[in-house]
């Protein structure tokens, strides 16, 4: 799997969340659901979003094809589908940077403060690129200053 820059990650990452409405599922029942799609919603996202989903039926353990899916539901507003691609992304490939740093976002501004600082210990974990560990630390702190970071050991 090809590694993208950091600056690269974060460009795309800020014209995906550029949007106005919020990272969340809507809740009914205390049940999450996808907010539903924008009708704007063009037939070209749509049907990025079906050849992928095949894509991913084919290929299974291919965590850059869940990665692909979240950031396409975001684009339609479907914040639940996409934060459920980023879960199974890191299921597949737990080293998955983007996937971590997409997922401490995601419940950082859902206000889950402890799933949200798992994600960015693993970001910070896994990150090769000084910019990505830096941003993974700023999180860490912004959510418990007094939070610990424990390095793993890379095989």
């Amino acid at each position: 799997m090809k590694l993208i820059s950091f600056k690269t990650f974060a460009l795309i990452s800020l014209f995906v969340f550029a949007g106005t409405a919020p990272l969340r599922a809507q809740k009914t029942s205390g049940v999450a659901k996808s907010a539903s799609p924008s009708p704007a919603v063009s037939a070209d996202l749509v049907q990025a979003k079906d050849v992928i989903q095949e894509a991913a039926k084919k290929y299974p353990k291919n965590a850059e094809l869940e990665v692909q899916l979240g950031f396409i539901f975001k684009k339609m507003k479907r914040y639940a589908d996409s934060r459920h691609a980023f879960e199974e992304a890191v299921k597949i490939d737990p080293k998955l940077v983007e996937g971590h740093y997409m997922l401490g976002l995601i419940y950082e501004y859902r206000k889950e403060s402890k799933k949200a600082l798992k994600e960015w210990q693993e970001c910070y974990n896994w990150a090769t690129d000084p910019e990505m560990k830096n941003t993974a630390l700023l999180h860490i702190h912004h959510i418990d200053p007094k939070f610990v970071v424990k390095t793993k050991k890379k095989p």
